[in-house]
């Protein structure tokens, strides 16, 4: 295990670009199981996810090489297993999406578990339903599921749960599905209009991804291209929460202002000092009716509280409320958060408390928070990724020394956090 060593308080100061999103990229890693042709994908993080992810594809036969920093060749037409490997599997929830290829590609397909946060149950019953309305035969043997896509159809399917991975299942299954398939009901992330619009590069014929209705009409086969990652809206609210709190000024570049408005929405009510430039299109991401620019981030001060509640998008991420909650520490006032979606999300409350936070906890999807307070260095850890990006920050904040434990955790999902923090004026020392 690894864990990181922090001396605070620090002012972050600095220009910085964020990755690409990390869960753009590790369902079209998967998407590229749809093609014997060879699929390049570029602005990639390195992160321990991805890095799982291919190699759970190499073991089913695929050739997988970085051809640039952030730039992936993969190559798929000699794969020859649809066995996901149970032991890779169990680090990697993302690890689902890979059954949609690979049922429109060998129409078999075989999974034992899922791995990821301990944040709370999720279930992959709306793949289940959503495969099974599709024909797809489902047997559950052994704590291991198979599927059968032998006789599998176009058809029509609401989704009751939005779930991203479930769309995401589907829409990959239906594009080799004779006919018109029709998803209601399915989650709105901008992820899934970015695979959306790989797919179609791909030869897929794919209308209404990003909005609750996606249309997909079938196509007898996808063909290989080139596709670049939109940046990771969760990592830009990350940093953006770390500047405000630290007191400082940042330019976040590349970003897309459609993406992150809901926690700018959030900025504006705490009055939180930002401006977004707008700028020229993104030349590498044609992305229609998206607005690219530049996010400057100034020294707040009398930051006010905000309620918040945590909806599947466009509402405010899940993924951010771990980062805003350390934010609004340092609001003056009683501040709320209002979880609605996992259970499990909120026990970094405890370890916050224990460098000074004022946090009282009422049940498993409510706190309160009331500020402004001062924070002290502490050794505290984490479960889960966006919990431990969190902590970072309140090290940051805290006077004194902060040991985070467990920081291989949150590698899962932020690419050389450490380092990006450093440049910006963070004293970190990763052991």
């Amino acid at each position: 295990m690894s864990k990181y060593i922090i001396l605070g308080p620090a002012t972050l100061s600095g220009t910085v670009e964020p990755s690409g999103a990390k869960n753009a990229s590790l369902k079209q890693i998967a998407g590229a199981l749809l093609t014997r042709e060879i699929v390049r994908l570029n602005n990639v993080p390195k992160i321990t996810d991805v890095l799982n992810m291919l190699e759970i594809i190499k073991k089913l036969g695929v050739k997988a090489d970085w051809t640039g920093k952030n730039s992936l060749s993969i190559d798929c037409a000699d794969v020859h297993k649809f066995d996901i490997d149970p032991e890779l599997s169990g680090k990697l929830r993302a690890s689902v999406v890979l059954i949609g290829p690979l049922l429109a590609r060998f129409k078999k397909a075989t999974l034992v578990s899922t791995g990821g946060d301990a944040i709370g149950k999720r279930s992959i019953d709306t793949h289940l339903k959503g495969f099974t309305k599709l024909g797809v035969k489902i047997k559950y043997i052994n704590e291991k599921y198979l599927f059968d896509a032998t006789d599998a159809h176009s058809a029509q399917f609401f989704l009751d749960g939005m779930s991203v991975t479930a769309t995401e299942n589907l829409m990959m299954l239906a594009t080799t599905l004779k006919g018109q398939t029709i998803l209601r009901g399915v989650a709105q992330e901008p992820e899934v209009g970015d695979l959306a619009l790989m797919l179609n590069k791909m030869g897929a014929k794919i209308t209404g991804a990003g909005t609750p209705y996606i249309k997909i009409i079938g196509v007898e086969a996808l063909i290989g291209c080139e596709h670049t990652a939109i940046p990771d809206r969760i990592e830009i609210g990350t940093l953006a929460c770390a500047v405000v709190a630290s007191g400082g000024t940042m330019t976040i570049q590349n970003v897309i202002l459609e993406h992150i408005e809901n926690f700018l929405n959030q900025f504006e009510k705490m009055g939180v000092n930002f401006q977004f430039k707008p700028k020229t299109q993104n030349l590498k991401l044609k992305i229609k009716n998206r607005t690219w620019g530049n996010l400057e981030i100034y020294p707040s001060k009398n930051l006010k509280p905000v309620y918040i509640d945590t909806r599947p998008y466009p509402g405010f991420p899940t993924d951010l409320q771990a980062p805003f909650a350390l934010l609004l520490t340092q609001a003056d006032g009683m501040s709320k958060i209002f979880e609605t979606l996992f259970e499990g999300r909120l026990h970094y409350s405890q370890e916050l408390k224990k460098m000074g936070a004022k946090i009282v906890q009422k049940d498993e999807h409510n706190i309160m928070i009331q500020g402004p307070t001062e924070l002290s260095g502490a050794e505290i850890s984490t479960t889960d990724i966006r919990a431990g990006a969190t902590l970072v920050l309140a090290g940051l904040i805290a006077k004194g020394e902060t040991i985070v434990d467990n920081t291989e955790i949150l590698e899962r999902g932020y690419e050389n956090f450490d380092g990006k923090l450093c440049s910006l004026g963070a004293k970190i020392e990763k052991v």
